[in-house]
């Protein structure tokens, strides 16, 4: 039998930050790229950013009436500004994936995703006796369309509440 050789422990090179700086420099000034092009592809910036993602939850269990939107206020982040109270304006044209979990507690409800106001998907009945649904929705916009998630009245002005652990998350997936 041949002897075993066991590979030898290698200390990776030390870069200190500012080499990384010179390096991304001299790459940045070669392709004649400037900073508020670099903002916008990293999502940053007073332009908006290009990729528009947040992630946004419900506060505590908020109450949402028939024929209103689901308040999604508390925000995980936002890359862009580009949610606010629930509704979400992507800034660029682009297709969207929209990521959205409702969960009412212990009574049925029905929502929908609107696109600009007007029901674009509807995301069903939800029973009491179900505890969580989540909806991946792929959506085109200009740039300007608004979504958000509602509660479409039922004619009997009921008012719902919806657990905290609600979500809706958007990002960008492709330009149009």
């Amino acid at each position: 039998m041949g002897q075993v050789v066991l590979p030898q422990t290698i200390d990776p090179p030390t870069v200190t930050t500012a080499e990384v700086q010179g390096n991304f420099e001299a790459l940045r000034d070669a392709h004649n790229v400037n900073d508020t092009t670099l903002s916008t592809l990293a999502g940053t910036g007073a332009n908006g950013g290009a990729k528009g993602s947040f992630s946004a939850k419900t506060p505590a269990t908020p109450i949402v009436t028939s024929g209103g939107v689901v308040n999604f206020t508390a925000e995980d982040w936002d890359v862009s500004g580009s949610h606010a109270a629930g509704v979400y304006t992507p800034p660029v044209a682009g297709i969207y994936r929209l990521t959205i979990c409702v969960i009412s507690s212990g009574v049925g409800i029905e929502h929908e995703l609107q696109k600009n106001g007007v029901q674009h998907r509807s995301l069903g009945y939800m029973s009491a006796l179900t505890t969580r649904r989540i909806h991946s929705l792929l959506v085109q916009s200009n740039g300007t369309d608004t979504f958000r998630v509602y509660v479409p009245d039922n004619g009997t002005g009921g008012s719902y509440p919806v657990d905290a652990q609600s979500f809706f998350q958007g990002e960008l997936v492709g330009r149009t």
